[in-house]
């Protein structure tokens, strides 16, 4: 008997913590060389419900994401150094990041940049001079796409773990 209150007790555990993974506020990148740009997307998402971190170039986007993955990047494509084209590009070439999606923002709206940023592998492309309610609502629905598979696979993990633990009793 004692034993089935210990076997509960770890589900328990287990459920807490699936639970708690999937009430987790969805963070996104701004990657902008200019801070007003920074700015803006920022009082665009302060009254959504998301974690926001900033980074002012490339370099510094593609450092942080080697210890902290979003859930999403919105990447300006007009930086020195390294424009949003080849960040989006080194980010899809890296396993560990590849599935992030991403939306390239950039005052660039002929159709020849538009090309090249879904090439590069944007998930979306917008315009500068954007409309607030088009990129919260773009943002909402690869947000969605994302999440629910991401938490498609942890549930699958979690069911996983879960049966492997029932087997091991």
């Amino acid at each position: 008997m004692n034993d089935y209150y210990e076997n509960l007790k770890v589900f328990s555990i287990l459920l807490t913590f699936y639970e708690a993974d999937m009430k987790i506020k969805s963070k996104i990148l701004i990657v902008d060389d200019e801070s007003v740009g920074r700015q803006l997307l920022e009082a665009v998402f302060l009254t959504e419900d998301y974690e926001l971190e900033f980074a002012p170039n490339g370099k510094t986007a593609l450092q942080s994401l080697t210890f902290n993955l979003p859930d999403l990047i919105l990447l300006d494509v007009m930086m020195p150094e390294m424009d949003g084209f080849e960040v989006c590009m080194k980010i899809r070439s890296d396993e560990k990041t590849r599935s992030v999606p991403i939306i390239l923002i950039t005052a660039l709206d002929d159709r020849d940049s538009r090309k090249k940023g879904l090439e590069s592998g944007a998930n979306d492309y917008i315009s500068k001079p954007f409309d607030r309610n088009e990129i919260v609502t773009k943002v909402k629905n690869l947000l969605q796409l994302s999440i629910t598979s991401n938490h498609t696979v942890k549930y699958l993990i979690w069911k996983f773990m879960m049966n492997y633990y029932i087997l091991q009793i």
